[in-house]
């Protein structure tokens, strides 16, 4: 047996006291209706790891710059009001798109509290917001390949603790460093991923962890796209949502919350597989 000298933080929690804290938990919300209902009001802590997986194209890196914004959301507004660590593998981050997100909220949320009746506390809580202010919230890890995302994710503990506002985590993606690195044993690259995913399991106890993943061709025992990373990746995230562009992934599934959109073509969230909701719902946002 290995001797252990520090008990788990939720050693010794009954089932009660699991549910009240769920239910005094904050979500961030995307600020899409269909797919945050889908999320359970939000993405969350103490649910695990929180995988986008999808095709290239399919919002992926979008939706992550979104809730980097709406992370921000002050209490008075309802939102958790912190800042963000964003680690980005692929050169994908778009400073100027989240600068334009962020401008949006803040004129979104001036709107809500100018409204007749609004609480003052909102007019204040607005009036703080400002762009510049939620971009310097944004902390940004680019990492080249598979090893500087290990030591990455090896210190965030360090950097969590140091930044006590931090409110969210994100890595987009887990997958393209492992794809593209130089890792090529299979023993290696589990070990790696292991690794990772104990430490970020670890930290989404008390902090939001969302991860996306890219999809690859399984060719056995039929011919079928799936995330990445294979069957022992597939078990780190407690949720995996996929996005999907113009139909539903992985089969015909009736649709919810269609947007109405004529224009755009429609984008589709389908539940892979999560704790609360049962895989196969789809969401369309």
């Amino acid at each position: 047996w290995i001797e252990c000298t520090q008990a788990p933080k939720s050693f010794g929690q009954n089932a009660w006291e699991l549910l009240k804290q769920g239910v005094n938990r904050i979500p961030i919300v995307t600020l899409c209706q269909s797919l945050d209902e889908l999320l359970g009001g939000g993405v969350q802590a103490k649910v695990g790891i929180l995988e986008f997986c999808g095709l290239p194209g399919a919002g992926k890196t979008q939706l992550c710059l979104q809730l980097a914004a709406t992370a921000q959301i002050p209490a008075a507004f309802g939102g958790v009001g912190g800042e963000v660590v964003y680690i980005d593998t692929e050169g994908s981050f778009a400073a100027d798109r989240l600068a334009a997100m962020c401008t949006a909220l803040c004129l979104r949320l001036s709107r809500l509290a100018s409204k007749p009746g609004a609480d003052p506390a909102l007019a204040t809580a607005a009036a703080a917001m400002r762009a510049d202010a939620c971009l310097e919230a944004v902390h940004v890890f680019r990492c080249f390949d598979e090893l500087e995302l290990i030591a990455v994710i090896k210190h965030l503990e360090a950097f969590v603790e140091k930044h006590p506002k931090i409110r969210l985590i994100m890595v987009d993606s887990v997958s393209f460093p492992f794809r593209h690195g130089g890792l090529d044993a299979a023993r290696e690259r589990t070990s790696a991923l292991m690794n990772i995913s104990t430490t970020l399991r670890r930290l989404a106890e008390d902090i939001p962890v969302v991860v996306t993943n890219h999809m690859t061709t399984k060719l056995h025992p039929v011919p079928q796209t799936v995330p990445a990373l294979g069957d022992s990746w597939a078990h780190q995230p407690t949720t995996r949502i996929c996005l999907s562009v113009g139909k539903p992934g992985f089969g015909d599934v009736p649709l919810s919350c269609p947007t109405g959109r004529e224009k755009d073509p429609p984008r589709y969230a389908r539940v892979l597989k999560s704790p609360s909701c049962a895989p196969g719902v789809v969401a369309q946002y």
